[in-house]
């Protein structure tokens, strides 16, 4: 994740005060009891998993290093560094691909080698590190639900995608470029604008999809004119980090925060209009209860292939 020059106070105070976070709360635990098995669960990894989230792998690292400095120093074992390091890593890396709640379970696996290899390094006996590991487990899953649910609040959704955006342009700006070029749709990557459209609607994304290739299309930052439920379809099926859009429909939000998109608008409404500006448009109601990129895709497909024939027709 790059973060530009301008965010880097924002993006500091978010490191420190996470840190501190997860140092606070290692200090307090709570004893369980299952199936025999008993200890104390602490909650380290909750700011950990959650800086991951919000702002990417390279800011979970830092933040899950510098907040295991209280229970490293309280176990006395170093090596919890680098395996709070992993977890914030790797939660920042999976939550481009799935949910929060997978992403922390996922990241706190990644972690187990290193774990239980510097563990034995450290002369701890294989029954205590199995425990520990089932300890950190637990922890790991916990943590994870928990930022799970609080992601799903809108107010924090939002504060996580603008935090998570890491254009070099404001959104301001990347939007503005839609009106000077005369486009309906740009699509970059990095520092290179790799497609274009001037088509309205959904027939250019569905045409990147298509002609560029999902691997370029990848990580990529789509800045569309309208971003409905259905648009947001599309631009999940081909893995896009960001999506700025003139408009955007709160269908369209809710379905780029589950899927963990970071993303800005700046308008928000109800639904998207036809272009009478009388109904609601008819791609919206075709994937208005699809939840399948894949499935939406074909539908979209088949339904301007449709209109297409018809126009030919009528000619």
């Amino acid at each position: 994740m790059t973060w530009p020059t301008r965010r880097s106070p924002r993006a500091i105070a978010f490191i420190a005060s996470m840190s501190a976070l997860a140092n606070v709360v290692s200090l307090y635990s709570i004893p369980i009891s299952i199936l025999g098995f008993q200890s104390r669960i602490h909650f380290q990894q909750l700011p950990i998993i959650l800086g991951g989230v919000v702002a990417g792998g390279g800011v979970g690292l830092i933040i899950g290093f510098f907040g295991a400095f209280v229970m490293a120093y309280s176990t006395g074992i170093p090596f919890i560094l680098g395996g709070m390091a992993i977890v914030g890593l790797t939660s920042g890396l999976f939550v481009r691909k799935v949910r929060p709640l997978f992403a922390g379970v996922f990241a706190y696996i990644v972690s187990i080698p290193y774990v239980a290899a510097t563990d034995y390094i450290w002369g701890l006996p294989l029954p205590v590190i199995e425990g520990i590991l089932v300890k950190l487990g637990l922890e790991a899953i916990l943590c994870s639900v928990i930022v799970e649910a609080i992601g799903r609040h809108k107010a924090v959704s939002s504060f996580i995608s603008s935090m998570r955006v890491g254009s070099a342009l404001s959104a301001e700006d990347l939007i503005r470029r839609l009106g000077d070029e005369s486009k309906a749709l740009i699509i970059l990557k990095g520092n290179r604008t790799i497609y274009t459209s001037a088509e309205p609607g959904i027939a250019g994304l569905l045409k990147a999809a298509d002609g560029v290739g999902t691997e370029l299309l990848e990580d990529s930052v789509v800045v569309d004119r309208v971003v409905g439920k259905a648009a947001a379809l599309v631009i999940t099926s081909f893995g896009a980090m960001e999506v700025h859009a003139k408009i955007m429909s709160r269908a369209a939000m809710d379905f780029l925060t589950r899927h963990s998109k970071a993303f800005t608008y700046l308008q928000l409404v109800d639904e998207i209009k036809d272009r009478s500006g009388l109904g609601i448009c008819k791609f919206e109601e075709m994937v208005s209860k699809v939840d399948d990129p894949e499935e939406a895709i074909m539908l979209l497909k088949a339904a301007l292939l449709q209109g297409k024939d018809a126009v030919q027709e009528a000619k």
